[in-house]
């Protein structure tokens, strides 16, 4: 893994307990030189990322639309659910952590990408890992 994303990794991990997405924000951007893009992704040259917030455990926000996550798969892409009161969780959402997307991608191809994905449509484990 780039020295850049671990770094990155690193700093949510320690601030797992920042309760408030704005703070979380503050905190990635004083760390590392992020570019905004519209309105919810932050990028480096390394690795892009969404904030999200949740008052509890659910996770079912939509996170973004395919074609923006599409603009940005070639490095890795974050999101980084602030769940207030408890510890914060960073998943990786390319494309290939996506178990399904939305209804409304019903005439997705490779030259119509549209529709959007759901928190919960993030896959949360990858059971692949560590099979022989």
């Amino acid at each position: 893994m780039n020295q850049i994303v671990h770094n990155f990794v690193q700093l949510v991990e320690n601030n797992k307990g920042i309760n408030t997405k704005e703070e979380m924000i503050k905190t990635v951007c004083n760390s590392f030189p992020m570019v905004k893009d519209g309105r919810a992704v932050y990028h480096t040259d390394f690795f892009a990322v969404i904030f999200c917030y949740s008052k509890n455990n659910s996770f079912s926000n939509v996170i973004l639309s395919l074609s923006k996550l599409e603009k940005y798969d070639h490095i890795p892409c974050f999101v980084v659910l602030v769940k207030k009161d408890l510890d914060n969780v960073i998943y990786l959402i390319n494309t290939t952590f996506l178990d399904k997307i939305s209804h409304s991608s019903q005439d997705l191809r490779a030259e119509n990408i549209r529709g959007s994905f759901l928190g919960s449509n993030i896959r949360k484990e990858l059971t692949e890992i560590g099979k022989k």
